[in-house]
């Protein structure tokens, strides 16, 4: 999902796992019933959080961006409506309603943890790398995947402490403005 503008620059954030073992990052963005495709540069992964950030060269004009929730908003809580959005045919995207059970730590077999959003509904196959948005329209999280029937996105404040610690804290401060 496209979470940041900078220039003639579009930046994306995605699952890591998604991307994991790629000889060449293409990726679709959709807007408005069209789809494009785009070489991606790969500039930083989280693997704790399972997240990684690319960039594209594209019109910052034709691509929409969806902001990412800022620390200065309110904050989603369990029981809120969210939506979960991404490619689960493949084609094009796809939307679901769904609602936050709570924020989870969650604890990999490799030892790796993280922060979690866990929804009631397993999330769609496919969706991994898609944004989780609140009622304001704003991203709170990346799909992770599911187990046991519930779905599992990345935290917003986990994206947002990873986004910071490697110098990006500008695309949701940017966010943040709008």
């Amino acid at each position: 999902m496209a979470v940041a503008r900078r220039g003639a620059f579009i930046y994306v954030l995605t699952a890591r796992h998604v991307i994991a073992g790629a000889r060449e990052l293409r990726i679709v963005l959709a807007a408005d019933g069209e789809s494009a495709t785009f070489d991606a540069e790969l500039l930083a992964t989280w693997p704790e959080q399972d997240l990684a950030l690319l960039r594209i060269a594209a019109d910052p004009k034709r691509l929409p961006v969806l902001r990412l929730a800022g620390a200065n908003g309110k904050p989603a809580t369990t029981g809120d409506t969210v939506l979960s959005v991404g490619f689960g045919d493949g084609k094009t995207p796809t939307g679901d309603m769904d609602r936050l059970v709570g924020k989870r730590l969650l604890r990999r077999p490799d030892g790796r943890a993280a922060f979690v959003w866990e929804v009631e509904k397993a999330s769609i196959a496919g969706r991994s790398g898609g944004p989780l948005v609140d009622s304001a329209g704003k991203v709170i999280g990346v799909c992770l995947g599911t187990q046991d029937g519930k779905g599992y996105y990345c935290h917003l404040d986990e994206i947002l402490a990873a986004l910071k610690g490697r110098g990006y804290a500008w695309a949701w401060q940017e966010s943040e403005a709008k």
